[in-house]
């Protein structure tokens, strides 16, 4: 598919303000994600979380399986877990739900940044173990992109750090259109030991509209429209499920 174009939404980019405490953030990556998504699985929404989600939070926050490529521990209470939504989830700008009936099966967020670098972001993903390979997070990332490009127009790029050896979480990457751009040496200390990232992106004159094409049977020669004629559509989608 060729690339399209946006005009000067990307480019006439504002700083946005955000608190310091989300320069610091941990980015989160899930697991093999390498499968097409079941039927049943079509239907995932994305939504901002509350207190009440606690439990279904729990049930990957303490898993050691999840947590294995993540810079955070297991949680090891509900106390545990309840502080984190609080402190962190519910004042986040961007972390969203990934929910199956409108219950959280996993976690997806963006991390902005502030002054010269608000141009852009840092994309992170959790999923419950017993999704793990189903498509479920390919899809939400799919999501993702076309609702923060929308929701943030002067932000220009999507990025994520992978771990150099969470293969199933760079093929969820790869499947959603982002491109791999190399590996960074040593990049970050996780679980006391420095390990190898791959940096991945995805720009807002980047397609996303091909999924979604293909999902409500458009022709393929609609693919050479500009996707800023798109953009309004494909968010209702998003947003509908």
């Amino acid at each position: 598919m060729e690339e399209t174009h946006i005009k000067s939404d990307c480019e006439e980019a504002k700083e946005i303000q955000i608190k310091s405490d989300f320069e610091e953030q941990e980015e989160i990556q899930v697991n093999p994600d390498c499968e097409e998504a079941d039927d049943e699985f079509s239907d995932i929404t994305l939504r901002p979380f509350d207190r009440s989600d606690v439990d279904d939070f729990m049930v990957w926050a303490k898993d050691e399986k999840v947590s294995k490529f993540c810079t955070w521990e297991p949680h090891i209470s509900k106390e545990e877990t309840m502080n984190y939504i609080i402190d962190y989830v519910l004042p986040h700008p961007w972390y969203r739900a990934i929910c199956l009936k409108n219950r959280p099966i996993g976690a997806i967020t963006v991390r902005p940044n502030q002054g010269n670098y608000s141009c852009r972001a840092e994309l992170g993903y959790v999923l419950a173990y017993n999704y793990w390979g189903k498509g479920v997070m390919t899809r939400a990332v799919k999501m993702a992109e076309t609702a923060i490009f929308t929701e943030w127009p002067h932000l220009q790029r999507l990025e994520a750090l992978v771990d150099v050896d969470n293969s199933g979480s760079q093929r969820v990457l790869e499947k959603a259109g982002f491109q791999r751009e190399g590996v960074l040496r040593k990049y970050r200390i996780q679980k006391g030991k420095a390990i190898d990232m791959v940096m991945f992106s995805f720009l807002c004159t980047d397609s996303v509209a091909h999924y979604y094409m293909n999902r409500v049977g458009v022709p393929s020669h609609m693919t050479l429209l500009r996707f800023a004629a798109w953009e309004n559509y494909l968010t209702t989608l998003v947003l509908e499920g």
